[in-house]
């Protein structure tokens, strides 16, 4: 459950908030002068809120581009090989693994499984847009997946 706090709390007990905001992923909102004024949130949660955000201009962008008759098909994009994975994304799968009590080589074993299923994953989508694309599939709008901004 999110906490609200006055603007003294974010000095004085700073340390609190940080713990609170890094173990729930909720935000603290802080207030001045009995307003709201502030939302504190972790790192995580905030790069997981910008990451949805920006995931959603890219879709809105791609939808406008294949109205506008432009865009290229799905397959042409991913159809290449994956030789790496983007590192904050290699390294948020490694945490995972890490938390989940893998170390040595079993950790990498689960790691380069992790790595094919995200390609199988990838595959799927590929194969679902292609679905969509020709009918046999009805597609979701944006704000069907996220809501309404």
């Amino acid at each position: 459950m999110a906490k609200i706090l006055p603007s003294s709390d974010l000095r004085n007990k700073y340390n609190e908030i940080s713990n609170f905001c890094n173990t729930s992923h909720e935000p603290v909102y802080i207030t001045k002068n009995g307003k709201g004024d502030l939302v504190v949130l972790s790192n995580t949660a905030y790069e997981e809120l910008t990451g949805r955000s920006e995931l959603h201009r890219l879709l809105n962008e791609g939808l406008s581009a294949m109205k506008a008759g432009g865009g290229r098909p799905a397959r042409e994009v991913f159809n290449r090989p994956f030789p790496h994975l983007n590192d904050d994304f290699t390294l948020e799968i490694l945490k995972d693994l890490v938390s989940q009590g893998f170390s040595g080589d079993e950790l990498l074993t689960k790691f380069a499984e992790a790595r094919k299923d995200i390609k199988k994953a990838v595959g799927l989508l590929i194969d679902e847009a292609d679905e969509i694309d020709s009918g046999k599939r009805k597609g979701a709008t944006a704000s069907e997946i996220f809501g309404e901004d």
